[in-house]
């Protein structure tokens, strides 16, 4: 069955709503099956206007995502962790859960129930590749 969503999409050049069909997924089914591709996550990134506060490599209004995973983060409540997938899935979804030093007056948006969990995955292994 597939279902259909209407998504008002934020990005620099668009605030028109946009629609896009979604395969249901369970969260078991992360990783694409045999024979299904993997969503492209620079794609996606571009697609939910991530690209408009994040670049790889110059600090925009959100930190820049290069060498990002397996680095120490130092956050705004005192705490270090080291970014990985998780981290990065947790911030799509609850930003204000782990801010960054110096970020702590940014609103990144919430895009919980804009990006489905397959695609949330999808972008945190395209920011891994960054390297």
């Amino acid at each position: 069955m597939r279902l259909a969503f209407a998504l008002a999409l934020v990005s620099c050049t668009s605030t028109a709503p946009s629609s896009i069909t979604i395969e249901p997924k369970t969260p078991a089914a992360q990783a694409p099956v045999r024979g299904e591709l993997e969503p492209d996550g620079a794609e996606l990134m571009k697609r939910f206007g991530c690209i408009a506060c994040h670049d790889a490599d110059e600090r925009r209004v959100g930190p820049r995502l290069r060498s990002l995973f397996g680095a120490r983060v130092a956050l705004a409540d005192g705490r270090v962790i080291i970014a990985d997938e998780d981290y990065v899935v947790r911030s799509i979804f609850d930003p204000r859960a782990d801010v960054v030093e110096g970020y702590l007056g940014v609103a990144m948006p919430s895009f919980r129930g804009a990006i489905d969990d397959t695609h949330a995955h999808a972008i945190a292994r395209y920011i891994r590749t960054l390297r």
